[in-house]
């Protein structure tokens, strides 16, 4: 898949095209991932005089009628990975030590929480071993869909931290592209959309792609896409806010 990526992209004009695209996490998405943040932790556009203001906010809390908190919190809590089933014994055991691993416990926690609250919530499985489960939020990450396929995730997020691609240690925007068989890396150097770059964490790797197959090689197994998508009520692909319903209220 990857391969075949590359070869469509006839030139450097045409790859820049592509990755300016794949970092655009969509203004609307993002703005209602934003409103229900806001209507869950009480930030309500709620218009009060000032004398009004002084008599609801008596208690020093300032004034909401936050439905939107409980509505989540009920909800999520009553989500929970109950455990593993396999017909393959080594795997369930797998699965239970990866979980455990890497404190998923807590960490499902969030992706319910999340993925009620804002209607999308993204868990990345990184390479290492074993392993690594990364719950992220929605913001930073997208899926794109071909009909009910998926063809390839994206993370996009900022970073001073220091690498072969960034000596001094400046806040440069990173991107991850997760294909089903490779994870290719890029950067740019700032947020206001300069050209981006193969990024290398140190200067003896080569190239910019992790080859995310069975044996690690290019000509491997492809794995599948480390992309998790928890949606609620999918509408087509991305969720909708358990919130949505509410807010307007």
């Amino acid at each position: 898949v990857w391969r075949s990526f590359k070869a469509s992209v006839s030139s450097a004009s045409a790859q820049q095209d592509f990755l300016t695209e794949a970092a655009d996490m969509g203004a609307d998405r993002l703005q209602g991932y934003t409103r229900a943040e806001d209507y869950y932790s009480g930030q309500h556009r709620v218009q009060l005089t000032t004398r009004e203001r002084q008599y609801l906010q008596a208690s020093g809390i300032p004034y909401a009628e936050n439905f939107c908190e409980t509505i989540v919190d009920t909800k999520a809590g009553a989500l929970k990975v109950r455990g593993f089933a396999s017909d393959d014994e080594a795997m369930q055991d797998f699965a239970k030590l990866l979980w455990s691993d890497n404190r998923m416990d807590a960490g499902q926690k969030r992706v319910h929480r999340g993925a009620v609250k804002l209607g999308d919530y993204f868990v990345i499985v990184e390479p290492g071993n074993p392993p690594e489960l990364c719950p992220n939020h929605p913001a930073r990450v997208k899926v794109v869909y071909d009909s009910d396929e998926m063809l390839y995730g994206v993370k996009v997020w900022n970073t001073r931290r220091r690498s072969a691609s960034n000596s001094n240690a400046d806040t440069i925007q990173r991107m991850n592209i997760y294909w089903p068989d490779a994870i290719s890396k890029w950067y740019c150097e700032s947020s206001t959309g300069d050209q981006w770059a193969p990024f290398r964490e140190t200067e003896d790797e080569e190239g910019n792609t992790a080859f995310w197959t069975m044996d690690g090689t290019p000509d491997g197994e492809p794995i599948g896409i480390p992309v998790v998508h928890f949606a609620n009520k999918p509408d087509p692909f991305y969720g909708v806010s358990k919130l949505r319903g509410v807010i307007p209220q």
